[in-house]
């Protein structure tokens, strides 16, 4: 990336995608950037991002090299992350992006990690389970997303977040399934039912 880019100091939107670039380098002047799209190139780590860190909203990395999310976590303005096509395999490193706060469009199809497990139809919930703040995910809307609460020796609590207005969390425990539905954004209960469980062999 040639050192002249640190001259476009009021540059908002930097497209440099299909350009055998390396390594990210040489944004320090690029004071109010909030796009950058760095598409088909040869990238192998994301390094260098830091000088954009403050002001960077979206980031298009897709078909590049990129096994490893060091220095993911400088980018606290991130809302888009488009990174599909790269090398990333494991759980550990795609939880580097529950370090960015604002995320909430991500893009990660072509990934040996999304490959395997939406081989095995666990991709969207495990996905979506680590990054809970997530809207969009591979160009679909969340609509709904379950998470395991807790488990003990006679009670097990799950919740399922619906987008941003509201949280419903069911309890089961001795034979008995309470369902309470909260508003996200003031905690108020919504609705109550308590039932019990019509299968006669349950366990909880």
């Amino acid at each position: 990336m040639d050192a002249s880019l640190s001259t476009l100091a009021n540059c908002e939107k930097l497209s440099l995608s299909t350009n055998c670039i390396e390594k990210i380098a040489n944004l320090n002047g690029l004071k109010n950037l909030k796009i950058l799209s760095l598409g088909r190139n040869n990238i192998k780590n994301l390094t260098g991002l830091e000088a954009v860190g403050e002001t960077l909203e979206e980031l298009w990395i897709s078909y590049n090299c990129i096994e490893k999310l060091k220095g993911i976590n400088v980018l606290k303005k991130l809302k888009v992350l488009y990174m599909s096509n790269n090398f990333v395999k494991d759980w550990g490193e795609f939880g580097k992006l529950a370090e960015l706060p604002c995320l909430q469009d991500l893009v990660f199809v072509g990934n040996p990690i999304e490959e395997k497990h939406t081989a095995d139809g666990t991709w969207r919930d495990e996905a979506c389970r680590r990054l809970p703040n997530l809207k969009k995910l591979d160009g679909k809307v969340i609509l709904w997303s379950v998470y395991y609460v807790s488990r003990g020796k006679k009670r097990q609590a799950y919740a399922i977040i619906f987008g941003e207005r509201s949280i419903a969390l069911f309890l089961l425990s001795n034979n008995r399934i309470v369902l309470i539905l909260y508003c996200c954004g003031c905690k108020t209960k919504l609705y109550e039912e308590k039932t019990n469980c019509c299968n006669t062999n349950c366990s909880q």
